[in-house]
């Protein structure tokens, strides 16, 4: 199955549904009808159609074509409230564990569509934990679902783009989108960048997650610049699973465990209770996978496994009849996730401990408490599983994910809906910090984008004013435009890609627009940690305004290196200060590998 993708719609009042009939009909004969399976035509211009490789490559040559490209399988990332809900499965069914309509199965879409508008709810709790009052961004607005993913976390491009075409033409005012390709890849063969530039023409801000294969570099998939890209954060509440051995020692973990154990069990090592029946050993058992653990061994006893190979939420143990699990050799800072017995994941140097616990008692026992609460005085940060920039398409946008607030985000009237991306980029592990939905109505100052930027970035990536043209439905000469445009996007982020031990000089040009007070003074503080070696400098320091909706320019200037054994990664910041507002912007400074 293959996407013709055929950018804007004419404005002749063609039929496309008979046009992408006589395109097919040029490549496959009288099998055209059969090969079509579904038109794109109410947002822009382009078809899904069986294809052979070689009837692909024939009609990838014909004109009017920006790109021909295979529909793929892409990853979930995690709906009186709804007006509307439809589903996509062109060319098959989702199989037999999910609803054949736009119900939701598994509950991802749900959490986040209450995430975005959930009404308040008091007293809201997880069994007695994290009790207060929970609420979605905007309990007012309303959810349009389009279904495209299903149980088996099938999501195919045809469906998302499909999804996208009706989204845009129903008028909504954002979309929200939890999934994405495995990794970055070129924009207009990437359905989520089609699918955002469309809307963005048509003042429809898109929200993406950035994906969930962190904390390495460049492992963002939400590549496109006319996107917000979000990621996953913590909050200041973290919460704590203790574990207590028969010696009355105590060690701190992280779950959340809901369960509560009202006495002690014996305690085994997962090596210790390997599956002999079907061949395995304790150097396999130890991680609790699947079928490795004897359950005459483990029955009615906590299990201690190893995390090495990634967190097991119990399920393994559960089914072996185990009464809690600790795991452990866990890096990470916290966990998004249940666990389906009591349990607790801890370090490698308590899970040591433990197991010469273990070795060393006649009648090892433990006993798992309920999870408590605790403050996060460090939050917020981008927890460790949430895909990190640099954008691996074009290296000199941060496309560092806004902290998990895809579902909050609205614009400024009288703004292009990337003016909603203020300060949402920002430095690895921190980005601007949690958006206050309070604040975002009156942020002050906005970095507005329009298509017109977006066509600038294009042609100074490299793609032909032919490509462009059809994308947008207008006229484009690529020559009219100076080269180093893409540095200068109005983005509220500011990224830079250098060589090591090579000076560092650089210029950027960024505009803001006055939606606060209509004479009011800004000034500029940076902040760049000592010792780090970059310099920034804002030109010029203080903005005066004088009426809504003024725009003024500054330049930010980058002095400095990156040597050869020095950290790839220099961040600072800049913030414009009226006394009121503070509208920040990061700085990352960096060197590919």
């Amino acid at each position: 199955v293959y996407i013709v993708y055929m950018g804007n719609q004419p404005n002749d009042g063609t039929s496309l549904s008979s046009l992408h009939l006589s395109m097919l009909h040029r490549v496959v004969g009288s099998d055209a009808p059969k090969c079509l399976l579904h038109s794109y035509k109410r947002s822009f211009n382009g078809f899904v159609a069986n294809l052979s490789q070689e009837e692909m490559l024939k009609l990838a040559e014909m004109e009017g074509i920006v790109s021909v490209f295979p529909s793929e399988e892409h990853k979930l990332h995690t709906t009186s409230k709804l007006i509307g809900a439809r589903y996509y499965q062109i060319g098959g069914k989702s199989g037999q564990k999910d609803f054949q309509s736009p119900r939701d199965y598994n509950g991802h879409g749900t959490h986040t569509a209450s995430t975005a508008a959930g009404n308040v709810v008091y007293s809201a709790s997880l069994m007695g934990l994290g009790e207060g009052t929970a609420r979605g961004g905007v309990p007012s607005a309303r959810i349009s679902v389009y279904k495209s993913c299903f149980a088996n976390k099938s999501c195919n491009s045809h469906d998302i783009l499909a999804a996208f075409d009706d989204a845009v033409a129903d008028g909504v005012d954002i979309i929200s989108v939890s999934a994405g390709p495995p990794f970055g890849r070129e924009y207009f063969t990437d359905v989520f960048s089609i699918g955002a530039f469309h809307a963005m023409k048509a003042g429809i801000l898109t929200s993406q997650s950035g994906g969930n294969d962190g904390p390495n570099p460049e492992t963002i998939s939400s590549v496109s610049p006319w996107s917000l890209s979000v990621a996953a954060s913590t909050i200041d509440r973290r919460f704590f699973t203790a574990v207590q051995l028969g010696d009355s020692t105590v060690y701190t973990g992280i779950s959340v465990n809901t369960f509560q154990l009202n006495h002690s069990y014996p305690l085994i090592d997962a090596s210790d209770a390997p599956n002999t029946l079907l061949g395995v050993n304790g150097s396999i058992s130890r991680y609790c996978l699947r079928n490795t653990l004897d359950k005459n061994l483990v029955k009615g006893k906590i299990v201690v496994c190893d995390a090495s190979l990634g967190t097991s939420l119990g399920q393994e143990e559960l089914l072996a009849g185990a009464a809690g699990s600790v795991t452990q050799n866990v890096i990470l800072k916290d966990i998004a996730l249940s666990f389906v017995l009591p349990a607790t994941a801890i370090s490698s140097d308590q899970g040591r401990n433990i197991s010469d616990y273990i070795r060393s008692a006649r009648n090892a026992t433990a006993v798992i408490m309920k999870s408590t609460e605790g403050k996060d005085a460090l939050a917020p940060y981008v927890v460790l599983f949430s895909s990190r920039g640099p954008n691996p398409i074009a290296r000199n946008i941060l496309k560092v994910p806004t902290q998990f607030m895809h579902n909050f985000i609205r614009g400024h009237p009288g703004t292009s809906p990337m003016s909603a991306k203020t300060n949402p980029d920002a430095e690895f592990a921190y980005g601007a910090g949690h958006i206050n939905p309070m604040k975002a109505v009156d942020p002050g100052l906005v970095y507005d984008a329009h298509e017109l930027d977006y066509v600038k970035f294009l042609c100074d990536e490299g793609y032909d004013a032919m490509h462009i043209t059809l994308i947008t439905g207008d006229n484009i000469n690529c020559s009219e435009f100076t080269k180093g445009s893409k540095k200068d996007l109005n983005y509220p982020s500011i990224a830079l890609s250098v060589l090591r031990n090579e000076p560092i000089q650089h210029t950027f040009y960024r505009t803001v627009t006055n939606v606060g007070s209509a004479v009011c003074t800004y000034k500029a503080v940076v902040t760049s940690p000592p010792g780090s070696g970059i310099q920034v400098l804002v030109v010029p320091s203080v903005l005066n305004f004088t009426a809504l909706g003024q725009k003024l320019s500054f330049e930010v200037a980058i002095v400095g290196s990156i040597g050869s054994q020095e950290d790839p990664f220099k961040s600072a910041s800049f913030v414009w200060d009226d006394g009121v507002h503070r509208v920040r912007s990061p700085i990352v400074v960096y060197a590919p590998s």
